[in-house]
């Protein structure tokens, strides 16, 4: 069984792990540096490994760690839920939630959640921080963020989730182009000049792969890094660009622009809120897990 010790000793691991840093550590846990290394020496003591190596970036963690950190993290957070003296009041709490979303989910999912926040949780705020796909699982364990939000099929195996809704992509273009009218062939779409919208903070890019896998090969006349200012050059050009309906249909509201089926068929994706195993039992995050779900669904 855990004694007191054990107990303080797997914080230690917590801690360092997710600080990275000996003397970070120590402040999180309101410990002295000593006495946080003299802990560290302990564990590393009963399971027979350094557990950390000191590099120039910091302390960073072995393969036994990195084996057994999130079940350790899920089995103390779930002690401090269960110990904890009041639960989650929303109406009350002022808590900050982090939320992990491309430009176009800030767009899309943004504005709803924000007037379900308000009308049922008054002081709690929302940040929104862009993370990349391969940092997003870490920043989920380490709480730099609270939820991932969007098409990230990749974090599947490494995150608790579940999908929000399933989504399809159309083409986007104004309603004045001068070639297409009211259908877009094949020919058509490879003819035409494209807008190719490359995020590092999205699964979106396996629309390229899925043309390419089609044969349809398109001419890049610009490529940008997100969607902010694609309805406004769509508005004034002729060029195209492929976009997830939802989003479509959000600009051709606010730019006069209108969206046609994909000449060919190309794979629908999901739409799905992550978070970390470690939060499955916390009272605000399972509040807040059901209003994201709940909002995004009715989109």
């Amino acid at each position: 069984m855990l004694t007191d010790i054990d107990l303080q000793l797997l914080r230690v691991l917590c801690a360092v792990m997710e600080t990275r840093s000996v003397s970070k550590a120590a402040d999180l846990l309101g410990v002295t540096q000593p006495t946080t290394s003299y802990l560290l020496g302990r564990l590393r003591e009963e399971l027979g490994d350094s557990l950390f190596l000191k590099t120039n970036k910091g302390m960073s963690p072995t393969p036994r760690t990195l084996a057994i950190y999130r079940d350790v993290r899920r089995g103390l957070d779930v002690l401090d839920s269960a110990l904890s003296p009041a639960g989650f009041d929303p109406a009350k709490s002022e808590r900050n939630f982090k939320l992990a979303m491309s430009d176009i989910g800030e767009m899309v999912f943004l504005p709803p959640i924000l007037q379900r926040l308000h009308a049922s949780a008054p002081r709690v705020t929302v940040e929104v921080i862009q993370v990349p796909l391969p940092q997003l699982p870490r920043a989920l364990d380490f709480g730099d963020i609270d939820f991932g939000i969007g098409n990230l099929p990749e974090i599947c195996s490494e995150t608790s989730y579940q999908m929000a809704f399933r989504e399809h992509y159309v083409c986007l273009l104004r309603r004045q182009h001068r070639s297409i009218k009211n259908s877009l062939s094949r020919k058509l779409f490879e003819e035409a000049d494209h807008i190719i919208v490359s995020s590092p903070f999205t699964g979106h890019h396996g629309v390229e792969r899925s043309l390419l896998e089609r044969g349809i090969r398109r001419r890049p006349s610009l490529k940008i890094p997100n969607y902010t200012s694609v309805p406004n050059v769509v508005a004034e050009t002729d060029l195209l660009v492929i976009a997830p309906s939802r989003v479509a249909k959000a600009f051709e509201a606010t730019h006069g622009l209108r969206s046609l089926p994909l000449p060919v068929k190309i794979p629908t994706f999901d739409v799905r809120v992550h978070w970390s195993l470690r939060h499955e039992t916390n009272d605000d995050h399972r509040w807040m897990r059901g209003l994201l779900i709940d909002t995004i669904r009715e989109l």
